[in-house]
C-alpha cells in the first residue's frame, strides 16, 4: 500500500477536513443481532430481573 503525504497548507480540501476534524466529531455505531437465549436462561435461573426501575 502506498501513502501520499498531503501538504495541508496547499490542500484545496483543508477547510472541509478541519471542519469535520474540529467541529463535527465523527462517530460510528453498529447494530447486530445476537442470540441471548443462554443469557436469558442464566438470568431466569438466578432470579435476576431484566426490567430496570
Amino acid at each position: 500500500m502506498n501513502f501520499n503525504p498531503i501538504d495541508m497548507d496547499n490542500w484545496s480540501r483543508k477547510p472541509y477536513f478541519n471542519h469535520y476534524l474540529n467541529n463535527v466529531r465523527c462517530s460510528y455505531s453498529m447494530t447486530a443481532n445476537i442470540d441471548i437465549t443462554n443469557l436469558l436462561s442464566v438470568i431466569k435461573n438466578k432470579g435476576i430481573s431484566c426490567i430496570q426501575h
